[in-house]
């Protein structure tokens, strides 16, 4: 499984390195995209920008990606449909979470700070073994698995 934002290098590297893999686009990624294109629909009318995105956020969510394409490729808006044309498979989020994959990268980057922390202190220098090494007994120490370890 793979989770990223819509970033076009990640997924050339995920056909290249990951090419059966299951892909989803963060769910909060997609969404800033859906709200952009919803002030581009309404650009004077704040209100009417809202309704359009709390509705498509249930299509999102429902993967109903056509819902949201139609009305941009019908609005003249190919800058906003494209994104979602281009990862409409990867934005099946309901049925994601029905088979137990995460649709959002919160909980992924949360993990990341804290062995960064860890391992950028002032003054720290580390060899990519030792590097290595220390993400394997922070990994244990965080899942209370030292001891294990």
């Amino acid at each position: 499984m793979l989770l990223a934002d819509g970033a076009e290098w990640i997924w050339r590297l995920a056909a290249d390195l990951f090419p059966d893999s299951i892909q989803i686009v963060d769910w909060y990624h997609a969404c800033e995209h859906l709200a952009a294109a919803a002030k581009a629909l309404h650009p004077d009318d704040d209100v009417a920008a809202q309704r359009w995105f709390r509705q498509r956020c249930t299509d999102l969510y429902k993967g109903e990606i056509h819902k949201i394409t139609m009305r941009l490729d019908t609005a003249g808006l190919p800058e906003h449909a494209g994104y979602f044309h281009t990862h409409q498979r990867r934005m099946q989020y309901q049925a994601c979470l029905e088979e137990g994959y995460p649709i959002g990268s919160g909980t992924v980057e949360s993990g990341i700070k804290q062995f960064k922390g860890r391992l950028t202190g002032a003054g720290m220098r580390w060899s990519r073994a030792a590097a290595e090494n220390m993400l394997v007994i922070r990994g244990a120490v965080m899942a209370q698995d030292f001891d294990a370890l």
